[in-house]
């Protein structure tokens, strides 16, 4: 997500997330950020195993995202994958198990 879209965006997940009853964590990169720049913004879920709640948290995030004409994929990483050192450009894996374009 652009820089300068980035907090209107998280807000609006977050906000949604907590209407729907499904808030559980979020998190944005905001230090050293470049206009201009790509920034994540990253939701947590209790559980990877529970594919209804991906699904719904996915649905918002894609909702917040469209309505801000955001276009990039929504990837979705377990915590495992972190946790066992799997991110982009260090590991023969890929980090991530779910992808939305």
């Amino acid at each position: 997500t652009k820089a300068e879209k980035a907090p209107y965006i998280f807000r609006q997940i977050i906000d949604l997330l907590e209407e729907s009853k499904l808030g559980f964590q979020a998190k944005m990169w905001c230090r050293d950020v470049e206009a201009g720049k790509e920034i994540p913004i990253i939701a947590y879920i209790p559980s990877s195993l529970a594919l209804d709640y991906v699904s719904q948290v996915c649905n918002i995030i894609e909702s917040a995202r469209n309505s801000f004409e955001v276009r990039k994929p929504l990837y979705f990483k377990p915590d495992l994958f972190t946790l066992q050192g799997i991110y982009s450009g260090v590991s023969e894996l890929k980090p991530y198990i779910y992808l939305k374009i």
